[in-house]
């Protein structure tokens, strides 16, 4: 009888075992839950921006689209809406101020040209130890990139990398940190920060796709740390769109495996020194790329050693610091 009294209490016991054991993994479930949804909603209202934008101007997207500033420009211009969809998500389903995103307004400006400055010097480098190899040579001064369509480039990829950095690092890492721990939240987020990389990398093939994948996620891990170390989407946001511009529009250079137009310089890569330059992908599936990274990351570490491993809910004072 003793046995058959217990096992309601017993039961209940292992049910709420059960439930303490689970939510933890639900709490972190939410933000990635939440990313997603945010990803996939944005992405439905861009692609119908873009394909009506198209549409109004004569242009399907089941030919080949032609090479013009419109196409170009178009898609860098769609990544508002997943800023939009990540800031609208941020105020109103989390309920928590946009400084708690790194959005701080304090040193704004001086935070953004740093990043620019930051990001230019990176490429850059790439750029000269990829020359300095032969993988790539210098051909020209330019190949057809104008004042107005260079401008207008410039302003997409600021809103695509503020985008991409706001919905990475902003929303989901920090979210993440007051969840789980630092080392899990980069994790998490740099994994979703491979989301819009993943079709060009499969389509450079195994070994260019292997080599882009690590670059991207030690990108990814760099931005994530130097985000952690300063605190301002700002100055990563610069980083990530100084990056991309000038590897694309100045250089003239594959950006993630897209295709590159009109450019301020004109470079081109050495077909069997692929591994080095990335081949079709770009310098970014290249090792020279690894290696300014890898190199990147360990200045980094060394500067911020001991200022990296705060509290995760220390992310809540953000708004005051």
């Amino acid at each position: 009888m003793g046995l058959i009294n217990d096992m309601p209490a017993r039961a209940s016991h292992e049910r709420s075992a059960f439930v303490n054991r689970t939510r933890p993994l639900l709490h972190v479930l939410k933000p990635v839950l939440g990313f997603f949804g945010i990803y996939l909603v944005s992405g439905i209202v861009a692609e119908i921006f873009i394909v009506g934008l198209f549409a109004s101007r004569g242009i399907s997207l089941s030919g080949k689209l032609p090479d013009n500033l419109l196409t170009q420009a178009t898609p860098l211009f769609g990544f508002a809406f997943f800023a939009l969809g990540t800031t609208l998500y941020w105020r109103f389903v989390e309920k928590r101020p946009l400084a708690e995103m790194g959005l701080v307004r304090k040193g704004l400006v001086l935070s953004y040209v740093k990043g620019l400055v930051l990001g230019i010097l990176l490429v850059s480098l790439v750029m000269a130890i990829a020359v300095a190899t032969g993988a790539v040579s210098y051909e020209c001064l330019g190949s057809g990139m104008a004042a107005v369509p260079s401008l207008v480039l410039l302003i997409g990829y600021v809103i695509q990398g503020g985008a991409e950095e706001l919905m990475c690092r902003g929303y989901l890492m920090t979210s993440l940190a007051t969840r789980t721990s630092v080392f899990w939240a980069i994790a998490i987020s740099s994994l979703a920060f491979m989301l819009p990389h993943l079709m060009s990398l499969f389509a450079a093939g195994p070994v260019f796709a292997s080599i882009g994948f690590v670059n991207t996620l030690l990108f990814s891990v760099f931005i994530s740390l130097v985000f952690l170390r300063w605190r301002s989407l700002w100055l990563v946001a610069a980083i990530h769109s100084a990056w991309n511009y000038v590897l694309g529009v100045v250089f003239g250079i594959s950006v993630s495996g897209g295709t590159a137009g009109g450019s301020l310089l004109g470079f081109a890569a050495r077909e069997s020194a692929g591994l080095i330059n990335g081949g079709v992908y770009g310098l970014e599936a290249g090792l020279v790329t690894t290696a300014v990274l890898v190199i990147s990351l360990g200045a980094l570490a060394g500067m911020s050693r001991g200022k990296l491993g705060y509290a995760a809910s220390s992310t809540r004072g953000w708004a005051t610091s």
